[in-house]
């Protein structure tokens, strides 16, 4: 459900500021314009720390609530409180831990492939600010509609 979430909201924000023109762009292009849409590089990289709440409604009627928070080089936090339950992820550049209902409520280790993959989450500025420095991949896919807008789709891959 988590990644699932990530990807909504992040197929959201690429509806949000990129639109299909008639002219093919490569995924460099695209990146440069989502930066351009959100402010630029410099404002970006100003981000220190960054929090979000959010809610969905399921298709069977079930409200998932969230709140992340991200801070710079340090921290990235998510709860998701689906009613019934609550997940708490929390990672650090060198740990990460998960409490949900299936740990009885404590905070367990994360799995070093889980911990590696959320690690990612902790720039607030985002995947796409200096993504070759990080060493990350950003790929074109291919295009897409989200609530009828054409949008692209982005794969981007992170350093094993």
């Amino acid at each position: 459900m988590h990644r699932t979430l990530v990807a909504l909201l992040f197929c959201t924000i690429i509806s949000l500021v990129v639109t299909v023109e008639a002219e093919a762009q490569s995924a460099a292009e695209i990146v440069t314009h989502i930066v351009e849409a959100l402010g630029g590089r410099d404002k970006l990289q100003s981000i220190n720390s960054l929090y979000q709440e959010g809610v969905a409604v399921l298709d069977n009627g079930t409200q998932v609530n969230t709140r992340t928070w991200r801070v710079y080089d340090r921290l990235y936090r998510q709860e998701i409180d689906y009613g019934v339950g609550k997940i708490t992820v929390i990672v650090t550049p060198r740990q990460g831990w998960i409490s949900s209902p299936r740990t009885g409520g404590l905070f367990k280790a994360l799995p070093e492939d889980q911990l590696r993959a959320l690690q990612t989450e902790i720039d607030p500025a985002g995947v796409f600010i200096d993504y070759n420095q990080k060493g990350n991949k950003i790929e074109r896919v291919g295009t897409d509609t989200l609530d009828g807008r054409p949008c692209y789709k982005l794969k981007v891959c992170f350093p094993a």
